[in-house]
């Protein structure tokens, strides 16, 4: 009572202040220890995340797969393009999550290094990445297909070398159904593929023959790996 009626009429006195300290200071350990509990919660958070690349980040369909895994909220990005620094990147700079969740990364396909340093450490890996021609090719063997071919390797050895967990190669419609000789009402399945022979006189799609093996023979190569 006389310590209250002390601090009433505007008494310091020693006890006082010392309880007013011992206050102060459990106060500031309360605090600490929640700031604490709330840095190890969020690198907690960041370390459930799990690594995930995706090839060929830049091009239309990727772009779509890049916004919806980093929407999911527990997914860190690796997406490999040509150039990071170029401006027709800068839509998945934007993505909402990109700033703390998405890595852009240079890598060739036919470069086996840059995708070995893109896939390391990832649990799964989108292979969306593919030659596309933008016109005639005058060796579309050497120029498009080997390539793609080399390419899909490259990435399904780093994989293999890395212990990637899961790899899902993106594919088309294209490269099953241009098939004229398919037993009518035949589910079409993982061996269901489009002709090759066809797609190489450009009967089926001619502006884009190369565009159709580019999907099948991959994909057919490998597709028992």
């Amino acid at each position: 009572k006389t310590l209250e009626t002390a601090s009433w009429i505007g008494i310091r006195c020693p006890l006082q202040r010392s309880v007013k300290r011992r206050g102060a200071t459990k106060l500031r350990a309360a605090e600490g220890t929640r700031a604490g509990a709330g840095r190890k919660k969020s690198m907690a958070a960041a370390a459930a995340r799990k690594s995930v690349c995706v090839t060929g980040a830049g091009g239309f369909v990727a772009s779509w797969l890049v916004k919806l895994l980093l929407s999911k909220g527990h997914y860190t990005v690796r997406g490999t393009v040509r150039d990071p620094g170029n401006a027709k990147n800068a839509h998945l700079k934007a993505l909402e999550g990109a700033g703390e969740r998405l890595e852009l990364l240079s890598a060739d396909l036919l470069n086996y290094d840059s995708i070995a340093s893109a896939v390391a450490g990832c649990e799964g890996v989108f292979h969306v990445a593919s030659p596309v021609p933008s016109g005639r090719s005058t060796n579309p063997e050497e120029e498009v297909i080997a390539p793609a071919v080399t390419g899909t390797l490259n990435v399904l050895k780093a994989c293999y070398e890395a212990k990637v967990k899961r790899v899902v190669m993106v594919s088309s419609i294209a490269a099953v159904f241009n098939n004229p000789n398919w037993p009518k009402g035949k589910v079409f399945d993982e061996d269901s593929w489009s002709d090759e022979d066809l797609c190489r006189k450009g009967e089926v799609s001619k502006p884009m023959p190369l565009h159709l093996l580019n999907l099948i023979l991959p994909r057919r190569l490998f597709s028992s790996v």
